[in-house]
């Protein structure tokens, strides 16, 4: 067995990033810098933020550029000093999209990605309701914005990641919608 601590498949969506063992002169695996490095860890949290307009609800997604290409998510920022995860959610969505937001914290999910090599990102994402419509974008952080219905939504967002996030929100909005 070459990798005897693996004891199934490989889901693909959970590999962030391959890099190669490397052997030394004697044949032996050894650990390169690469591997060494590989250990930066960082995290954003944000919402995936609602809002009824007329008799529909949409949820706000933020368009950024990422190298040099337009891509959409939700509003998250980097987790400050001793910052709780709400507190990070409360200050990074004003900042980026400059409104007020109430945050239903029964619905907490997160992903782990990688944006960069060395690098490992997590993402928390709550549930929120946008407490106005009124948007001020973050200059140099979003490029705009726009509310978007479910299944719009799903189809603007980028990254797979998001979409499966967007999947649990509704999943969640559905039965959170019915007992109130």
């Amino acid at each position: 067995m070459t990798f005897p601590h693996i004891y199934g498949l490989i889901n693909t969506d959970s590999v962030i990033d391959v890099i190669d063992f490397r052997k030394n002169q004697y044949g032996d695996f050894f650990i390169s810098d690469e591997l060494l490095n590989f250990s930066h860890y960082e995290k954003s949290c944000g919402a995936v933020i609602f809002r009824e307009f007329i008799s529909e609800y949409k949820v706000l997604l933020t368009n950024f550029i990422y190298n040099n290409e337009s891509r959409w998510g939700f509003p998250k920022g980097h987790v400050e000093n001793n910052e709780t995860e709400i507190q990070t959610t409360l200050r990074e969505v004003k900042e980026e999209v400059g409104i007020d937001i109430d945050i239903i914290s029964k619905l907490r999910v997160s992903t782990l990605f990688s944006m960069k090599k060395g690098t490992i990102n997590e993402a928390v994402y709550y549930c929120a309701e946008a407490k106005s419509l009124e948007i001020t974008c973050q200059k140099g952080e979003v490029e705009r914005t726009d509310w978007f219905n479910f299944e719009e939504a799903y189809s603007h967002l980028t990254y797979d990641c998001d979409k499966k996030i967007l999947m649990k929100f509704i999943e969640f909005f559905r039965e959170f919608h019915e007992n109130h």
